[in-house]
């Protein structure tokens, strides 16, 4: 379908579509798109900015999502998976995931951090896939070395957006 659009200049923004011999004078492009690419209607709010809640869009069968919706595992260091780690006795921590007993209950972590407090995640696994959003409210300790952790109920594997967000958290001492 052959599609010209040009601006008007009537108001601030109103765009006119022409398609073929249709003419849409009070459709915005982004009204046009959500409409015709996305077969969904947008929605407006009172000041005249479109709003949708799209999360895929498929064009030629190729399925294109937000770029902050993709979760991207952390990077891995000498092959080690960056993990997250609840323990019965010892609390949270974050780390290189060095070794891990057959049972899952005992692991050792390499370049860990105690999570003594955070703020800005309501759970150890939101805090896993996205971080901290309050990284001045929360309290996490220096990085140690190595750690050996027993009575571990928990390993969660995390993202990269979430490693950097432990990693930018000032090192809380007293």
């Amino acid at each position: 379908m052959y599609a010209q659009v040009r601006e008007m200049m009537v108001g601030n923004s109103i765009w006119e579509m022409t398609i073929g011999r249709n003419h849409y004078p009070e459709m915005s492009i982004h009204h046009y798109i959500a409409d015709q690419l996305l077969n969904k209607p947008a929605e407006t709010n009172k000041g005249g900015i479109m709003e949708t809640d799209v999360k895929v869009i498929s064009i030629n069968g190729v399925d294109y999502v937000p770029q902050e919706s993709v979760s991207v595992s952390a990077q891995k260091l000498d092959g080690m998976d960056y993990v997250c780690i609840r323990s019965c006795s010892s609390g949270c921590h974050c780390g290189y995931l060095k070794s891990e007993s057959e049972d899952g209950r005992k692991v050792e972590l390499s370049k860990a951090r105690r999570l003594w407090y955070w703020s800005g995640a309501s759970s150890l696994s939101q805090l896993a896939m996205e971080g901290v959003k309050n990284s001045k409210d929360c309290k996490f300790p220096c990085e140690v070395d190595d750690i050996k952790i027993m009575e571990v109920c928990e390993i969660i594997k995390m993202t990269e957006q979430a490693r950097k967000s432990i990693a930018g958290v000032k090192i809380w001492k007293q």
